[in-house]
């Protein structure tokens, strides 16, 4: 049975948006239902972790037509909603071989990541961002060139991803994000995100995501 968070959340972001909403409805643009779904995802995860919404970042990725088709699927990010301004968006080119996002959309299934000692590590005084790099095997650095990881590897804390998949066939229409950024101490809490309750939420966000993304 669904928490009571979920469709309060729902309610919420609706009433929220109120005439907004009314008006992007009748013009046909999806992009208020892609919004207030998200948001009530993740005031529901807020809700059932006691995380404050403000530190909560969610984003969805849509995948880019492949002109050649032995290519890596490329991924654009067509929504990013964080009430906090930090941290800041990346600007990485995603795609199916680059890290989590990557991982569940090979994968086909959600995908936790647990980067507390990682960050932990790269924000001690005196660390050596080239030489930690180095010192990774390929697993992990997660498809990551050096500059893209030292990107990153300070930022988050955790994350989950959850691919939107189309109904039938089974294809990856894209992915749903949700992160948490890196704050000192972090490392000696226990993850978040990795909950069954957490990914039931962000799974259902991706089905009502999955059926937007279609109806386009």
């Amino acid at each position: 049975m669904w928490p009571q968070a979920w469709w309060s959340s729902c309610k919420a972001s609706a009433a929220l948006h109120g005439s907004t909403g009314s008006r992007a409805r009748n013009s046909g643009n999806a992009s208020w239902r892609k919004r207030s779904w998200r948001l009530a995802s993740l005031k529901s995860i807020s809700d059932v972790t006691h995380i404050d919404l403000t530190e909560i970042g969610g984003c969805v990725y849509t995948v880019r037509r492949r002109l050649w088709p032995f290519r890596h699927r490329r991924l654009r990010r067509v929504v990013r909603y964080r009430l906090n301004e930090y941290p800041q968006g990346s600007g990485i080119q995603w795609s199916d071989r680059k890290g989590v996002v990557g991982q569940a959309m090979r994968d086909i299934s959600p995908r936790h990541f647990d980067w507390r000692e990682v960050a932990a590590a790269w924000n001690r005084p005196g660390n050596l961002p080239w030489e930690a790099y180095t010192s990774l095997s390929e697993a992990e650095r997660m498809g990551f060139s050096y500059d893209e990881y030292r990107k990153v590897a300070r930022k988050y804390s955790e994350g989950l991803a959850v691919p939107i998949v189309s109904n039938g066939q089974g294809r990856v229409l894209g992915v749903f994000a949700v992160d948490l950024p890196y704050t000192p101490g972090y490392e000696l809490e226990p993850c978040r995100l990795d909950s069954p309750m957490v990914i039931r939420i962000a799974t259902a966000c991706a089905g009502m995501l999955r059926d937007m993304l279609e109806a386009d």
